[in-house]
């Protein structure tokens, strides 16, 4: 999206006026139904951590104004920077959010959860290399370790989904090694 191309809202079809850099994302808003129309696409990634038990990881976002999924639980997620690879905004987003240093297994899941805003996300199952150390970080009020049963509602759907595949099983278990390309980029380090 660039400032002469003329944008409109589809929500309620007026012209999508360009605001300003915001945590490096551009957005237009349109003035009367406040939608924003991120430019991108934007790419996020996240970890699924299995504990034992059958349990995995989740945290709670912390609470902001521009946020509105704050308050709110999921797996540990957060945008991949520029000039950064999905994998490693995994790993970097975990640690920030959890304290938890992981091995990247395998990815669970990569797609668009909701064709309505341009972003996609991919899913990580990963291993917990301090599960001792688990504690709410940066991004994150509170974390927990939860079952099918104990776990919060989660604020995205693509978590949702992929944590109903791995409690069904569909998704297979933690393999004893990281996947052929995950462990190139270990080598590669």
């Amino acid at each position: 999206m660039s400032e002469a191309q003329e944008i409109l809202c589809k929500f309620c079809g007026v012209k999508l006026i360009y605001d300003k850099l915001i945590d490096r994302l551009r957005c237009a808003r349109a003035p009367h139904c406040k939608h924003i129309e991120w430019d991108g696409p934007w790419a996020s990634a996240a970890t699924l951590i299995p504990f034992p038990k059958n349990r995995v990881v989740a945290i709670r976002r912390e609470l902001k104004a521009d946020d509105p999924f704050g308050g709110l639980w999921c797996l540990p997620v957060g945008w991949v920077n520029r000039k950064e690879s999905p994998r490693l905004a995994a790993i970097r987003e975990t640690e920030e959010e959890s304290n938890l240093r992981v091995c990247l297994m395998r990815l669970l899941y990569e797609g668009v959860p909701n064709p309505d805003y341009n972003r996609f996300t991919m899913i990580y199952l990963a291993r917990a290399l301090n599960p001792e150390e688990l504690r709410a970080g940066d991004d994150a009020i509170e974390v927990g370790v939860f079952d099918r049963k104990t776990m919060p509602p989660l604020c995205f759907n693509s978590h949702a989904q992929t944590l109903d595949l791995w409690w069904s099983g569909k998704l297979g278990r933690m393999p004893a090694q990281p996947d052929h390309f995950l462990r190139e980029l270990k080598l590669a380090a």
